[in-house]
């Protein structure tokens, strides 16, 4: 009985201390470089019941009734943030990306701007956050009125771990 119990347990997780992670595949370029179509993601559902949503987060919402994108959060409830060229402020602070460095890299040796789609300023609303791909010039985010910013309600977790398809 003892083996049998330990046997649930490491197969369904000890309730209250393993995270709900649920699989989903990366569909489209608009992570690139750091995660591309066709990757796996972990996604801890229930990790914002016990932490808050910070800069630099992965995140899964749902746009319509249909798809699921996941995307950077980049500016949090009651911040202002602009996106001007490949530079994006908070409050009128320009944020770092280290994240983004390959792709800037990869776009100046073509000689091309990495982001060809600007945001005017405007201030997120409290209790939702402003989201964007690492592909910017490829990517459907809060900078697009279709997605916007994204409430914290709808978000359905935090990507906790990616495992790329070439792995």
């Amino acid at each position: 009985m003892l083996h049998f119990i330990l046997a649930l347990l490491l197969t369904t997780g000890i309730p209250g201390t393993t995270p709900a992670v649920k699989s989903y595949q990366a569909m489209g370029p608009s992570m690139e470089p750091a995660i591309h179509q066709g990757d796996r993601l972990g996604v801890d559902t229930e990790y914002y019941q016990t932490n808050a949503f910070r800069r630099g987060d992965l995140v899964l919402f749902p746009v319509g009734e249909d798809k699921i994108y996941f995307k950077r959060i980049i500016a949090l409830g009651g911040e202002r943030v602009r996106v001007d060229g490949d530079d994006v402020y908070i409050n009128g602070t320009k944020l770092d990306e280290p994240y983004l460095a390959d792709g800037l890299k990869r776009a100046a040796e073509l000689g091309s701007p990495y982001n060809v789609r600007d945001f005017a300023e405007a201030v997120v609303p409290k209790g939702a956050v402003f989201v964007m791909g690492d592909n910017r010039s490829n990517s459907m985010d809060s900078r697009d009125a279709a997605v916007g910013f994204v409430p914290y309600a709808s978000i359905l977790g935090r990507v906790v771990t990616v495992q790329h398809t070439d792995e």
